[in-house]
């Protein structure tokens, strides 16, 4: 048996190896594309390290010849920490082929087959088995650390350290740790046993034997053997990418929930797996039936893992928990007993080669269980499972038979030094020990049933050095069943407490499962379930929320539907319910919480309008006495009312709130929980956090004991409705969970005991539901300062957030990859809509003429077409910081050449002067002309091929002498087969395609010619097949890219190559993109290369603009279908500049302007907002000229005025990802 420091060493390196290989795939994909790179080449290079650890494997076993054990393996360890540091640094260096030399290099020296190499060497058959059972859980315990590291990892942001580049710097510092404890405490192999055959025990020396040829039967049995260790690999690693995967996308959790979760099952189960390596010793099974039963189990297990298609959160985690845990302990006990057959079944002049292959198969498991796992949904995992496990057991029973050990008896060397023949069996079975174990030399005299003359024997053996040092324990065969008992039942107990634990803790969040197609955005704009009014929405209520009676509006009860869910729920709280139905609210007492509108001018500013308007709430509408400081305070803190919130909050004992049901006007009692007990010095720093953003150097907290509380428990216990405020809602949540959280813990446990309505309105609802994160409104500085970044509710109305009063489209997307960061369920009402929860029902109600039930219905808009892109970019990214600050003045983008791009035309004084100026830089152009009467112009017009305008003649804006229509392109394709195909233009983009032509002429580029590439060399089939995905979205059938050896390609490539200017006009991006990078990619070359030569001025106007830039992906107006169809959903655009361009910006739209930080973060590319009648002008830097200023896509608009502070915005996203 080795030394057990050497042994501890060996299973802290199985560790380290699988989290060194683990740690990074979180973030490979993200680290990649910030290096220019993309997924593809992110997979090649986690790829790279299980295959090139298999050439690893096979040079380590040349070096065993030539160099000590010990010295390969601290050889090894150097060059990972020289791959681990090349990791961290590709940041630094923006050199993306580092990342792959980095991870090559750690998978060629990552020595995973060294541990099994030095097991098989050192550690007797009797023993074998145990051992490599803590090898197996060492491994699983591994897939645990790495996702834990990772999930920690994520909330690092650094210029050096970020959670791109930390996982090198860790691994190489642990790397470099292991390599010092490695040299202090590792006991290397003898030379003599590195070469020679095996050593059973202290086993006696032997004349090495001639190598034999393994029997087919036997090398039938080992493969058998490898391919369950390549099975068990898969599974292992392919569990962690599936779990990941399907927590994510079905059931919404965040990323590091997900990582939490997929560490606490592998650990789990390697705990396990590590005290079933204690119970095997105890055992009288042997390895072969051993692994036949595991496999039996892996099978059963299966049936936890099949879709039940159940409808509670809760009971799909148990069971998806239950599965993994079992197939994982299943896997790990049958790649033990797999590894110890492989080590006993050979002789032992082939232990290495046996070894180093089982390594092999283990590396190419890790690697095709990724690929394969990622791949299945809940509806195929189970089944791949199963069929595996099932061949898997085929296999090893038809195989059985030859997978027992390779004994031989060893000669001896008797004491005049002449060989004979001594059995180790003949010596030790008679005392009852297993034959094939032999004796521990150091406690040789306790045994006390040998014969004196076997132990002398043995004992001159030794001294004569005939005997090698390394040597296994014998192990008593003896009956041991009740230790064996109480170890299984430890064992069975310590599992299910920990299966409970899992299913108890686990992340519950997120939407509710549904479709692989709508597994992102789980109906991207819909607030609901679709069906019944009112609409359904899954809140995944709790058992102590099935009580509850909760409604939370963006307004108030303006709609009879609105007013009948009320009706429906008040008279279920207890003292309505005993009230005859014309006395129904005899004695029912409102209390009127007015805290979340203290910060507003109006609530204190009698100089302001809408101070005197009855409808509005005011200071001087509180409850006597419950006011410890008033107006002439406030004034005199906040220097005359400065800085203060805008707009006016209601008062809800008006027609406007509660006032209009038929409740007694003495039923209603305005307070203010801070107003009450908060002191004047409390208050005064309150105000000048908000107005001057100076934090408080007093307590924050109300005082203890103060009579102020008990005389609001009072208020709260005796009030059957509680009425919330709009305001704002960081105020409302510090005075609740911060200044005095005893009230609303008991606010919240009187509405879950049923005995307190509770209504919250606006920033009152938003801070009642789970969080109140989506906003911008409150001064960045109160969620700091007061709430420590902690925007979390109270959580009224379970896992459902409510971002009240949408409009404008401004928070569709924001609010979906808000509720995949916190896993969840964001929940947008427009004015007049609510969400209630009754007693374990919750839904959406009141419904007006401002709900828009499917946002983004309009011509220029397709929501499934935004949600594509964020599909795209969130699949594997996830930020770690969103900017929303303001933009540099100039862009930071650069060109390949003289570009010019507009937001639309070419109007615009400045923008033909910087046009002038591009021209003049032509080789075939006059330096100081003023026109280019010499210069050839050609119009690429297939972004206006799919637009109405183009064709159909009885539209007004076909004859505009400013368009474009088939007319003027000379266009090739017959009009009755376009309005054949697509049944008169069903489909088509609406609006005109401005043409250049007008502005070009003022500058004397009459040489002008149109042509469509896809209409000059399409087939008619592939037309058709375009007009019919256009307009029914049915995917083409046909070939639709064009052949290189075409002719009509080659003489457009003539064409481009002869002109000076090259103009794009406006239309649809994505058809321009698929035209000029897929159809015919030869044409987009020849553009970039002409662009680059200086050659060339390109021009682009709309969605020619967009088209030219780094990606298409800004824009929701085409139709989806091309996208997935034709692009196959890559958004790449011609690069003729580094950056994106968002045409038509406008200040009152704020449909882009959240959006686009998010998308601008996951892509790692500036994106640029063009006003109509601005244009991005470049030669090799860029600048935005045209109408003054430009606003940036990173910018809201009018941010940091009035009541909008981008600021809080940032910081309660950044939250929700760091969750």
């Amino acid at each position: 048996m080795p030394p057990t420091a050497s042994l501890v060493i060996i299973h802290y390196f199985l560790v380290l190896a699988t989290v060194n290989c683990v740690i990074a795939i979180p973030t490979a994909n993200d680290y990649a594309e910030r290096l220019g790179a993309g997924r593809l080449f992110a997979g090649i290079m986690l790829g790279a390290m299980p295959i090139l650890s298999i050439a690893g494997n096979l040079f380590n076993q040349k070096l065993f010849a030539c160099v000590p054990f010990k010295h390969i393996w601290i050889l090894s360890s150097l060059f990972t920490v020289l791959g681990s540091v090349l990791y961290a640094l590709a940041g630094l260096m923006r050199f993306k082929w580092t990342l792959l030399i980095a991870r090559g290099l750690m998978g060629f020296f990552a020595a995973v087959s060294l541990p099994g190499i030095y097991v098989s060497r050192t550690v007797g058959l009797n023993r074998m088995s145990e051992i490599l059972f803590y090898f197996s859980a060492c491994l699983t315990l591994g897939c645990a650390v790495g996702p834990a590291l990772a999930a920690k990892f994520i909330k690092i942001n650094n210029l050096v350290l970020d959670s791109d580049t930390i996982p090198g710097w860790f691994m190489a510092t642990l790397y470099l740790l292991f390599t010092v404890k490695l040299l202090l405490f590792f006991k290397d192999l003898p030379r003599e046993a590195q070469a020679l055959p095996a050593a059973e025990g202290r086993t006696l020396r032997s004349p090495r034997s001639p190598k034999q040829r393994l029997s087919f039967e036997k090398v039938v049995a080992a493969c058998a053997c490898f391919w369950q260790l390549f099975v068990a690999s898969a599974v292992t690693t392919g569990v962690e990418v599936y779990a990941i995967s399907m927590t994510r996308s079905t059931l919404g959790w965040s990323i590091s929930g997900a990582a939490w979760f997929v560490a606490l099952i592998m650990l789990v189960a390697g705990v396990i797996n590590l005290s079933l390596g204690k119970v095997i010793r105890t055992m009288a099974c042997g390895d072969v039936p051993g692994l036949l039963a595991g496999e039996l189990l892996a099978c059963a297990s299966c049936v936890f893992l099949f879709n039940f298609d159940v409808d509670s959160p809760n009971l799909q985690v148990s069971l998806l928990t239950i599965g993994l845990v079992s197939v994982l302990i299943t896997q790990g006990f049958a790649r033990a007993l797999a590894l110890s057959i492989c080590s006993k079944m050979v002789p032992p002049e082939a232990i290495n080669g046996m070894m180093t292959s089982a390594a092999i198969f283990m590396g190419l498991g890790r690697g095709g269980g990724a690929i394969v796992c990622s791949a299945l949904s809940p509806d195929s995992f189970a089944p791949v499972l199963l069929a595996l496990f099932s061949v898997t057991l085929a296999l090893s029973v038809a195989t059985r038979k030859h997978m027992r050990p390779d004994m031989k008896d060893e000669e001896v060397l008797d004491r005049s030094g002449l060989p004979c023949r001594l059995s180790v069996s003949a010596l030790m079975a008679p005392l009852g020990y297993d034959a094939m174990v032999t004796v521990d030399m150091d406690h040789l005299d306790s045994f006390a049933d040998t014969s004196e003359e076997t132990r002398h024997l043995l004992r001159s053996l030794d001294e004569q050095g005939q005997l090698l040092p390394t040597m296994v324990e014998t192990t008593n065969r003896a009956p041991q069943g009740r230790k064996l008992g109480y170890r299984a039942l430890g064992l069975l107990s310590f599992g299910a407490l920990s299966l409970a634990i899992v299913a108890r803790y686990a992340p519950i969040a997120g939407p509710e499962r549904q479709g692989d197609e709508r597994s992102f955005a789980q109906h991207f704009l819909d607030r609901g379930c679709a069906g019944s009014s009112p609409e359904p929405v899954n809140c995944r209520l709790g058992e102590k929320d099935k009580k509850s009676l909760v409604f939370l509006s963006s307004t108030a009860l303006e709609t009879p539907e609105a007013m009948a869910t009320f009706e429906n729920m008040v008279v279920k709280l207890p003292i309505v319910r005993s009230n005859p139905r014309e006395k129904m609210y005899s004695g029912v007492k409102v209390l009127l919480l007015e805290d979340a509108t203290f910060l507003k001018q109006s609530f204190w500013d009698n100089q302001v309008a809408s101070f005197e308007n009855p409808r509005a709430m005011n200071y001087q509408k509180i409850a006597a006495g419950c006011l410890n400081f008033d107006a002439d305070d406030v004034k005199s803190w906040t220097g005359g009312f400065r800085s203060l919130d805008g707009g006016w909050a209601y008062d809800n004992a008006g027609a406007d709130g509660l006032g209009g049901v038929g409740l007694d006007p003495s039923a209603f009692t305005h307070v203010s929980i801070f107003g009450m007990c908060a002191s004047k010095e409390q208050a005064k720093s309150l105000f000048h956090l908000q107005t001057r953003n100076l934090p408080p150097n007093i307590s924050m907290t109300v005082i203890p004991g103060s009579p102020c509380l008990g005389a609001l428990k009072k208020l709260i216990e005796d009030s059957s409705i509680l009425f919330a405020n709009g305001g704002n809602p960081d105020m409302y949540g510090f005075v609740l969970k911060k200044f005095a959280p005893e009230l609303g813990e008991l606010i919240a446990k009187r509405v879950r005991q049923g005995s307190l309505f509770y209504m919250g309105r606006s920033a009152g609802a938003m801070t009642a539901s789970r969080d109140f994160g989506l906003t911008y409104e409150p001064n960045p500085a109160l969620t700091t300062v007061l709430l420590d970044r902690d925007t979390t509710g109270l959580s009224l109305a379970g896992e459902c957030a409510l971002r009240p009063h949408i409009h404008d489209h401004l928070w569709d997307i924001p609010a979906k990859v808000y509720a995949r960061a916190t896993g969840e369920t964001v929940v947008l009402a427009a004015n007049g809509e609510g969400l209630f929860c009754n007693q374990g029902c919750c839904g959406m109600t009141g419904k007006t003429e401002l709900t828009d039930p499917k946002s983004l219905l309009h011509h220029d808009k397709h929501a499934s077409r935004m949600e594509q892109v964020f599909k795209a970019a969130y699949s594997s990214y996830f930020p770690q910081s969103l900017h929303f600050g303001e933009q540099l003045a100039k862009p930071q983008c650069q060109a390949a050449g003289p570009v010019l791009l507009a937001s639309s035309s070419l109007d615009s004084d400045a923008a033909k002067e910087e046009l002038k100026t591009l021209l003049r830089r032509l080789p075939s152009a006059e330096p100081d002309a003023e026109v280019f009467p010499t210069l050839q112009v050609l119009s690429l017009d297939d972004g206006a091929y799919l637009s109405t305008d183009f064709w159909d003649s009885s539209r007004q804006r076909f004859a505009s002498p400013t368009g474009l229509n088939y007319l003027r392109s000379a266009s090739m394709t017959p009009l009755t087969a376009v309005t054949a195909a697509t049944e008169d233009f069903k489909g088509f983009l609406p609006g005109d395609v401005v043409s250049a032509d007008g502005a070009l002429r003022q500058l004397g580029l009459n040489q002008i010619t149109h042509v469509s590439a896809f209409d000059r060399c399409a087939s008619a089939e592939q037309k058709t097949s375009l007009f019919r995905l256009q307009s029914e979205g049915k995917a083409p059938e046909v070939s639709m890219e064009l052949d290189v050896s075409d002719q009509c390609l080659k003489v457009l490539e003539e064409q481009i190559a002869a002109v000076d200017v090259v103009v794009v006009p406006s239309g649809n991006a994505d058809f321009l993109t698929y035209v000029y990078t897929k159809f015919a990619p030869s044409l987009g070359t020849a553009i970039l290369q002409g662009v680059k030569k200086g050659e060339m001025v390109f021009l682009g106007q709309g969605a020619g603009s967009i088209f030219a830039g780094k990606s298409i992906a800004a824009t929701a107006a085409p139709n989806p279908s091309i996208l997935k169809h034709l692009l196959h959903e890559k958004m790449d655009g011609l690069q003729l500049v580094d950056c994106a361009l968002r045409p038509s910006w406008d200040d009152e739209k704020k449909w882009w302007d959240i959006s686009l930080p998010l998308l601008q973060d996951a892509m790692h590319t500036e994106i640029i907002g063009l006003r109509d009648g601005n244009a991005l002008v470049c030669s090799k830097k860029c600048d935005v000229i045209g109408k003054s200023g430009h606003p940036a896509p990173s910018v809201l608009s009018r941010a940091d005025e009035g009541g909008l502070h981008r600021g809080r915005l940032e910081l309660a996203m950044l939250s929700a990802f760091q969750k």
